[in-house]
């Protein structure tokens, strides 16, 4: 197995048996392979607010082709991990393979796929706020001033309306 593949299926493996320890209604293999897409959609999505931020360039979600290259890059990581993981139950044989490293090793390696997943979260996270303060900057979205007039002319219509209905 190569060294990519061996660490995609060690996260596989400590998420597997954090699954096994949690008390669920659905089947581990299925939280696993949620949890493992969601962090792959985390990735994304920090990449591509990143690379928004960083741009001009500007997608028109209403365009087809958009939204097909949009459903595909999340659908492929769900082919992949099918094919990975759970094609002819091949993640038995990653669980297994794992479960036989000794116990200093595997301490240490499940300490550190916690911690990518938590800078995954955070990472997450911070591209939110980078997104936000990009918006700021080019005065996009929220801090766009065609969106402070309409803000504004709302807050104005409200008052009007409420010391109408309060007479």
């Amino acid at each position: 197995m190569n060294k990519f593949k061996s660490i995609y299926c060690y996260i596989y493996y400590v998420l597997y048996k954090a699954a096994q320890s949690s008390p669920t209604i659905f089947p581990h293999r299925f939280v696993t392979i949620i949890s493992l897409n969601a962090l792959e959609l985390f990735l994304f999505f920090s990449a591509f607010y990143y690379v928004s931020g960083l741009s001009t360039f500007i997608l028109d979600f209403d365009n087809i082709g958009i939204k097909i290259i949009g459903y595909s890059i999340l659908a492929i990581p769900l082919v992949i991990n099918y094919f990975v993981f759970d094609y002819k139950d091949k993640y038995k044989d990653y669980v297994k393979e794992f479960d036989k490293l000794p116990k200093k090793n595997n301490a240490y390696y499940k300490k550190c796929v916690w911690a990518g997943i938590v800078l995954i979260i955070v990472n997450l996270i911070y591209s939110f706020y980078y997104m936000d303060q990009q918006a700021q900057k080019k005065h996009e979205g929220r801090y766009s001033n065609e969106y402070m007039e309409y803000e504004k002319q709302q807050i104005k219509e409200d008052s009007i309306s409420r010391a109408n209905r309060s007479h």
